[in-house]
């Protein structure tokens, strides 16, 4: 599943989404994640029953505790979400409790009254109105909590379930952009996002030979390494368990065949299997075909390819400089 991370103020959602982690104390802008696979917490939220930054836990799954969201807008707030069919595209920023309408909720009452319009121009403005809306209830969005199962847990069964004593929710938590903490107009750039990331994680260098029930492949500035995407791929038996971040594109696979390695292996290649071809010509293995000419013409073709492979490797400095130029 991947979670979104909310950004404030909503305006600029799209400019602070792009933003990396390291400009909001560590607070990714969206996080993927699947149920068992090990976290870790990246806040002290109460080090003496040991939930504290660093601890690693085991994920359980989101929780949605929301039946309706109640907040007061106008008629200009209405309109940031631009409603389709009483269903909200954009966020909105409220001054509540819930800090922000997210995307894809429906706006259900207005003033108490069953909204049923497609348009809020009818509202007057600059009246603050009680908006209520059915928010969604599954991921991209970010839950009221992250629930995970901490082993080293020495508090109360909060969830009050049996069997569920080491389970302790999680909520979100605000994290301001770092340096330029403030826009012109003095509004604080905010990112509010779960306060865990993935626990384990290997290179693809280290991971070679294993297998993994889950894995997430991120490469970014390394597809230039020949073998290094496919080593990283093949560490889970079905695709369907695997979840690529970000994909090669076609000219960081074309540099990869001129390394040196690379046409070494190749060439390599290439020699055993004219070797194995020859000697099943020259061995004729009951074949009548392959009589003495043909051999000689078939040596004598595959000795004019090798050579116009030799050529082509000896200018393989060239053909980098060519393609890097390209890039």
């Amino acid at each position: 599943m991947r979670i979104d991370s909310i950004h404030r103020p909503a305006a600029k959602e799209n400019k602070l989404r792009a933003m990396s982690a390291k400009e909001f104390e560590g607070a990714p802008p969206s996080w993927h994640a699947c149920r068992g696979m090990r976290v870790m917490l990246l806040r002290n939220i109460a080090p003496s029953i040991g939930l504290y930054n660093g601890s690693l836990h085991t994920l359980v799954g989101p929780i949605y505790n929301r039946d309706s969201i109640v907040a007061s807008l106008t008629s200009a707030d209405l309109k940031t979400g631009e409603l389709q069919d009483c269903i909200t595209t954009k966020p909105i920023d409220t001054c509540g409790k819930v800090q922000q309408i997210p995307p894809k909720s429906v706006l259900l009452s207005v003033d108490d009254v069953p909204y049923c319009k497609d348009t809020v121009d009818e509202f007057p403005s600059g009246v603050h109105m009680t908006c209520k809306f059915q928010g969604p209830s599954n991921p991209p969005e970010m839950p009221d909590f992250m629930v995970i199962e901490a082993s080293n847990y020495s508090g109360p069964n909060i969830l009050r379930l049996p069997g569920c004593e080491n389970y302790v929710p999680i909520p979100p938590v605000e994290s301001y952009k770092q340096k330029a903490g403030k826009t012109k107009s003095n509004i604080p750039l905010i990112r509010i996002a779960l306060p865990l990331e993935g626990g384990d994680a290997a290179t693809s260098f280290k991971g070679q030979g294993a297998n993994f029930p889950l894995a997430e492949v991120d490469l970014d500035g390394w597809f230039h390494v020949p073998g290094i995407f496919l080593v990283a791929i093949s560490r889970v038996r079905s695709p369907a368990h695997l979840h690529i971040r970000t994909f090669p594109n076609y000219m960081d696979l074309k540099v990869q065949r001129l390394k040196e390695n690379v046409l070494d292996a190749q060439a390599f290649e290439e020699a055993v299997k004219v070797k194995s071809e020859r000697m099943y010509r020259h061995k004729n293995c009951g074949d009548p075909f392959w009589t003495t000419h043909y051999n000689d013409l078939a040596d004598s073709i595959i000795d004019q390819a090798f050579a116009k492979r030799l050529s082509i490797k000896k200018d393989k400095e060239e053909l980098i400089r060519i393609v890097q130029l390209m890039l």
